[in-house]
């Protein structure tokens, strides 16, 4: 099974896992209720951030997704 070091870095870089990576991803999560819990407020804030820029300012998809992932990398603490 995955650490909850490996899960929260495969759900704050958006990077494609591997069926078996996947499967395992989700065991964790199914399993662990703190990272289940971080995987949710990932998921609300990145709908937020979309939800914000379909309704304010134009930007391109790539600079959506950019920005989106700036976000997550400062609230990661990457940057």
């Amino acid at each position: 099974m995955m650490s909850c070091k490996e899960v929260v870095e495969n759900l704050g870089s958006g990077k494609e896992l591997s069926h078996m990576g996947k499967l395992k991803q989700m065991a964790h999560l199914f399993m662990c209720g703190p990272c289940s819990r971080y995987w949710g407020h990932m998921r609300a804030l990145r709908g937020a951030v979309r939800k914000y820029f379909s309704d304010g300012p134009s930007l391109t998809d790539a600079e959506s997704k950019s920005l989106e992932d700036r976000i997550i990398a400062r609230l990661l603490g990457k940057t």
